[in-house]
Order: C-alpha cells, then sequence, then structure tokens
C-alpha cells in the first residue's frame, strides 16, 4: 500500500523561526510558511491530513513566548485548526499508526537553574487523534525529548535525557510496564530512538 504522505511536501519546525517551513522534497523549495511561536518537535498523522505542532520553543530560564500547547494544522489549508492544551512545554511530539498524538512534557522545578533546568519527572500526554480528547498523562523520566512506537501502535517509547532512560509504555492500558537505563558516556543521556523490527 503505498503511504499517503509520500506526495505531500514535508514540514520542518525552525526552533527560533516564528514558523513551520513546508519543502517540496522533489524540487528542493521552500512553499509554504505556517505562523507559529517558535516550534520543537512535530509529527505528522498517519492518513497526512494534520500536523502536530510541539510550540513555543523553550529558553531554560527565561518565560515562554506563548502558552504551551499542540498547534494542529490542516496540511491541506496550512491554518492551525486548534491547540491542545498540556501541562508545560513539550519538546517531543509523535503519532502512532492507530493515530494517537503522544507529547513528551518537561516539569522543571523553577527554584533551581542549570543548563537544562532543573528537570522533574516528565510526563506524556496521549490524545485522541479524532476529537482530541486528552486520554490520560503517564509519568516518564527526567526531560522527555524523543519518542518513538511499535508499528502495531501498542506502545510507545520514550528517551528522557536528563535521567538516562528510556520508558516503555503501554498505549492499552496508558501506564509504564519498564524502564530501561541507558548508560551514560558523557553528556547529555538518553537521546535519539529508533524501532528496529526483529530478525527472522
Amino acid at each position: 500500500m503505498a503511504d499517503p504522505r509520500a506526495d505531500r511536501p514535508s514540514p520542518s519546525g525552525n526552533k527560533e523561526a516564528p514558523f513551520v517551513s513546508v519543502l517540496d522534497l522533489e524540487r528542493g523549495e521552500l512553499v509554504d510558511r505556517i505562523e507559529v511561536p517558535g516550534s520543537e518537535g512535530l509529527a505528522v498523522s498517519p492518513d497526512g491530513r494534520q500536523l502536530v505542532v510541539a510550540a513555543p520553543k523553550v529558553d531554560f530560564g527565561r518565560p515562554l513566548k506563548a502558552a504551551p500547547g499542540l498547534r494542529v494544522i490542516d496540511t491541506a489549508t496550512g491554518r492551525v485548526e486548534r491547540t491542545l492544551p498540556v501541562g508545560g512545554p513539550v519538546f517531543p511530539v509523535h503519532t502512532t499508526t492507530k493515530g494517537l498524538i503522544l507529547a513528551g512534557e518537561l516539569r522543571m522545578d523553577t527554584s533551581e537553574h542549570s543548563a537544562l533546568g532543573a528537570q522533574l519527572p516528565g510526563t506524556l500526554s496521549v490524545f485522541d487523534p479524532h476529537g482530541y480528547e486528552l486520554l490520560g498523562r503517564v509519568e516518564v523520566g527526567r526531560f522527555p525529548l524523543t519518542i518513538t512506537s511499535s508499528p502495531d501502535g501498542e506502545r510507545a517509547y520514550v528517551a528522557n535525557v536528563s535521567s538516562s532512560t528510556v520508558t516503555v509504555v503501554d498505549l492499552n492500558r496508558l501506564e509504564a510496564v519498564a524502564e530501561l537505563t541507558v548508560a551514560r558516556t558523557g553528556e547529555p543521556g538518553a537521546h535519539g530512538l529508533a524501532y528496529l523490527p526483529a530478525a527472522r
């Protein structure tokens, strides 16, 4: 089956710039700019119709330029349809094969200051892809930075950079079922993720 997103332009977050860039990869051209107050992670829905963007960008030690939220953008019109409320700044966003929207929310102790902020355990927020209802929140490690999921959409994996762990979340029960420790060879800790199918 062909990927429904294959013939669509590719979005790119810019962090500092107040817009998401839309690129035509075949022509190598910028074809649109979608206004957001800076951006962190972004993800496209499985059917390619929605783009979810975590905004605004986070400057540690400085107030956010806007209330944190997930901007849901219609890829056909390039317009923000709605903003999903979150409890704190969001870095990673991911959509599963079932369409669930996953967001990694940071929680910080504002009384302390460090390069990445004084991180408390973060939260994985899970939203329904149809009515955008918040289905639940699951506590994960400190500073969730990357999210991926299994091909069947049953489990999420959250890399937590400050605690150097990966939290495994059962998306049906909305609970953490395991926590993997990633050995540090320096700073930072657990960062990028990729799901590799088991060899047969």
